[in-house]
């Protein structure tokens, strides 16, 4: 198991962020391969909590009702 701390990691890639709360280092998307090569170079043997955000395009629906009973969908 590997014992690295974040602060080498940010005196290297100065655009990484520290983030104290979730113990995490966010990195620049395009930095990120780059960041883990050298996180293996320096010993690392795991990474946890590896993730990526996307933000699609969402389609929001809502069910309407007429006075008469009918429904339909109503897309925004």
């Amino acid at each position: 198991m590997s014992t690295l701390s974040h602060e080498p990691l940010l005196a290297k890639f100065p655009d990484a962020q520290w983030d104290e709360v979730a113990g995490a280092v966010i990195l620049p998307v395009g930095q990120a391969r780059t960041i883990a090569e050298w996180l293996v170079e320096q010993g690392a043997d795991y990474c946890s909590n590896v993730t990526g955000v996307d933000y699609l395009e969402t389609e929001v629906k809502e069910k309407i009702k007429n006075s008469m009973g009918s429904s339909y969908l109503l897309r925004k």
